[in-house]
C-alpha cells in the first residue's frame, strides 16, 4: 500500500515512474509494480539489429528477432515493448555483461521518457507526465510480433519518432 502511493504522490509531483513487467512469461496484473497503473510497465522484446523485419540471428539466447521475449510478462499492465533480450549493459560490481529481462528493456523507455522531459518540458504534475506517457505510447511502432497470446499488442517503444534530434548525416 505504502509504495502504490508514494508512486502516486511522484506522479502527481511530475515524476515519470517506469517499472519491468516481469520474467515469468505469465499476465502482469498479478505483479507489483507492474500493475500499478501510474507507472509505465514495459515488457521486453526481442530485437537484435534494431531494425524492424525480424530477419536477424540472435546474439545470445535461443529467439526471433522482433518478436516478445520468450521470458517476458505481458498483459493489459503493458503500456510499451522495448528491447529487453541480449542487452549489453554494465554489470554489478564493475565492467559489462549481456544478459536479458523486462529490466533490461525499462532504460530505454526510461532514457526516452528523460529526453520528452527535456528543458522546458519537464513535468510539473500529474498531467504533464500523462502527457508523457501518452506521446511513447502514441508513436510507438507495431513493427513486432506479439506471441504472447494476450490478444493485445502493446506499441513497441520508437523514439526515433519523437523528432528530438537529428541523426548524424542528416541535417
Amino acid at each position: 500500500m505504502f509504495m502504490r502511493r508514494a508512486i502516486s504522490t511522484a506522479v502527481d509531483h511530475g515524476v515519470v515512474v517506469v517499472v519491468a513487467a516481469g520474467n515469468d512469461h505469465i499476465d502482469s496484473s498479478r505483479f507489483f509494480p507492474a500493475n500499478q497503473p501510474d507507472a509505465i510497465t514495459v515488457s521486453a522484446v526481442a530485437d537484435f539489429d534494431g531494425v524492424p523485419g525480424g530477419t536477424a540471428k540472435s546474439t545470445c539466447m535461443k529467439g526471433s528477432d522482433d518478436t516478445l521475449a520468450p521470458f517476458s510478462n505481458f498483459g493489459s499492465p503493458v503500456d510499451v515493448a522495448a528491447p529487453g533480450e541480449c542487452i549489453y549493459s554494465t554489470w554489478p560490481g564493475g565492467g559489462y555483461a549481456m544478459d536479458s529481462g523486462t529490466s533490461m528493456a525499462a532504460p530505454h523507455v526510461t532514457g526516452a521518457a528523460a529526453l520528452l522531459a527535456m528543458g522546458t518540458h519537464k513535468p510539473k504534475n500529474r498531467a504533464d507526465v500523462l502527457a508523457i506517457v501518452d506521446r511513447i505510447r502514441s508513436t510507438g511502432n507495431k513493427a513486432w510480433t506479439d506471441n504472447s497470446g494476450d490478444g493485445r499488442k502493446e506499441p513497441l517503444l520508437d523514439a526515433h519518432t519523437f523528432g528530438i534530434w537529428t541523426e548524424p548525416g542528416h541535417g
